[in-house]
């Protein structure tokens, strides 16, 4: 209770609160074919913007903080980078080496790593000063495919194959930040592939490939370092791959036929036992799960659309209605690969309390915490004013008067001062 004057007063105590609102997860899908990026609500599974990039956008990854979205363009050699909240591209950055395909980000959002193939190896990108480092070069003979992180940031691993010589297809572990290469992991398969995709597991444990030549995956043991048997899924190709945020499950989209296979890890990570396919589009390519686990998102090259699915039943995951996208000019979309973000909780709830008549309004904004260890602190703005400074190593919170009519946000500082995008306080 407030005292007023030294007097405890008689109260109305109005509250004018509802749970906190989280911001729906978004899908972002390149199109190299018509140079855009859609980008899909996934809480009305609609269209709501098909952004214009240049230079034929295909490798994709997210900020984990969710207010960026990275595009590897194939065409022009560069990194574009869009801005979540305004779904805009603010910043390019050149790769002099050439041919950028497949990205990932560290953890902590300090880095992304570009796969090149001219010549082959990785590119580090400093994300807080959008330069590029020097290259991490392949083996020789060797052409670099796809790369994971794992979840502590500490170790990349990427696939690489050599059709010269002998057909070889290996798994390299790369220490960061030093960004040197390993004891490589051989991968014994029965076709080498020219195209694989790759994802980690949870708690580090496991790796799994997609073997684009044979429609199989091959798990690879990351503690003893050592590639178990290829599983056939049951379709000729495997395209993207993903594991479950529980650890329990792996998904992989796959042609022909097209669709979505589960692969159960649960019991036996060496030995997945396979699920039957559910079918999704023509040409089935990329997959992305929502961060709970409760969806996962297929795209359909050929039939312009992409592929939502209820993981409900993990094992027997179910369609829903095909998401049509289409190209900002109305034309025919070619989905390629995509990545699904949460945008941050920001939630504002005001508390408004009467005594006689004395009316005060406090405003709480309540946020999530970045899951970058480089985040020191969080600036809060009423307008274009600074109002406050939360440091990550409180509560993410803050209380201020509330004034009507003005709109609040909240911005994430880094070790070295910079200030990221200011979102957007959703009062309720």
């Amino acid at each position: 209770m407030i005292k007023h004057n030294g007097i405890v007063p008689l109260s109305i105590f109005i509250i004018l609160q509802t749970n906190l609102l989280y911001a729906n997860p978004f899908a972002y899908i390149t199109d190299f074919t018509n140079n855009q990026v859609y980008v899909v609500d996934t809480a009305t599974n609609t269209q709501i913007k098909a952004i214009d990039v240049a230079g034929g956008p295909a490798g994709v990854a997210a900020t984990h903080d969710g207010t960026r979205v990275y595009v590897t363009c194939r065409n022009d050699d560069t990194v574009k980078y869009i801005d979540t909240t305004t779904n805009t591209v603010i910043g390019s950055i050149s790769i002099t080496t050439g041919d950028p395909s497949n990205i990932a980000i560290t953890p902590n959002d300090t880095t992304a790593y570009v796969v090149v193939s001219g010549p082959a190896g990785v590119i580090p990108i400093d994300i807080a000063t959008s330069t590029a480092g020097a290259i991490i070069s392949a083996p020789a003979l060797f052409f670099f495919q796809d790369i994971a992180i794992t979840s502590d940031g500490t170790m990349a691993y990427i696939t690489a194959f050599r059709l010269a010589i002998t057909p070889t297809f290996r798994l390299y572990p790369m220490a960061i930040p030093a960004n040197t290469l390993g004891t490589f992991i051989s991968v014994p398969v029965g076709t080498v592939p020219s195209e694989s995709f790759l994802d980690i597991t949870p708690n580090n444990s496991f790796a799994y490939i997609s073997n684009s030549a044979s429609g199989t995956v091959i798990p690879v043991n990351l503690g003893t370092a050592t590639a178990a048997a290829e599983v056939a899924t049951g379709s000729a190709v495997a395209r993207e791959i993903r594991v479950a945020p529980n650890g329990n499950t792996v998904y992989v989209a796959v042609q022909v036929p097209d669709g979505m296979v589960p692969l159960d890890i649960s019991a036996t990570p060496s030995t997945p036992s396979v699920s039957p396919l559910v079918s999704a589009g023509t040409d089935s390519f990329g997959i992305d799960i929502t961060p709970t686990g409760s969806f996962a998102y297929v795209t359909n090259f050929s039939s312009s659309n992409m592929t939502p699915f209820n993981l409900a039943s993990a094992l027997a995951p179910s369609p829903g209605a095909n998401i049509t996208l289409t190209t900002s000019s109305g034309g025919t979309a070619s989905p390629f690969l995509l990545t699904i973000i949460s945008l941050p909780n920001i939630t504002g709830t005001v508390k408004k309390n009467v005594f006689l008549n004395f009316t005060e309004c406090i405003l709480t904004i309540t946020w999530t915490a970045s899951t970058s260890s480089n985040i020191v602190s969080y600036n809060i703005y009423r307008g274009d004013t600074l109002i406050g400074n939360v440091l990550a190593t409180n509560p993410s919170c803050f209380r201020t008067l509330f004034q009507c009519g003005v709109t609040y946000s909240v911005a994430a500082v880094n070790s070295s001062g910079t200030e990221g995008t200011r979102m957007p306080v959703e009062i309720v």
